[in-house]
């Protein structure tokens, strides 16, 4: 017999309620744990934040069981409360920081 996935629990949907707590369910199921950034990796995020000059930075950051990545530049660095301000997408702390890339 061949096993259906998650196609099975579309009939349990009738109701709006059901649906909305089945989404909930299949999100939470989508969270990782905090990946490990090694200190090579947090010696390229000094590296590319201290010289930073008004490129486009390619930012992998974890916020909240997810895993984000954005194309953006910044507008601000700020070292004393620990945070990058993005032109677009708006505040990301140093701790949440996975990735820095500059796009080339």
């Amino acid at each position: 017999m061949s096993d259906r996935g998650m196609k099975k629990w579309n009939a349990y949907k009738s109701l709006p309620e059901h649906g909305d707590a089945l989404d909930a369910t299949f999100k939470k199921k989508e969270k990782v744990d905090r990946p490990l950034i090694s200190s090579e990796e947090a010696d390229i995020i000094n590296e590319i934040l201290v010289y930073y000059h008004d490129e486009i930075l390619i930012i992998t950051y974890y916020r909240n069981g997810y895993l984000y990545e954005i194309e953006d530049n910044l507008k601000k660095i700020d070292p004393y409360e620990r945070k990058i301000i993005t032109s677009n997408h708006g505040t990301i702390y140093f701790k949440e920081l996975v990735k820095l890339k500059i796009k080339e």
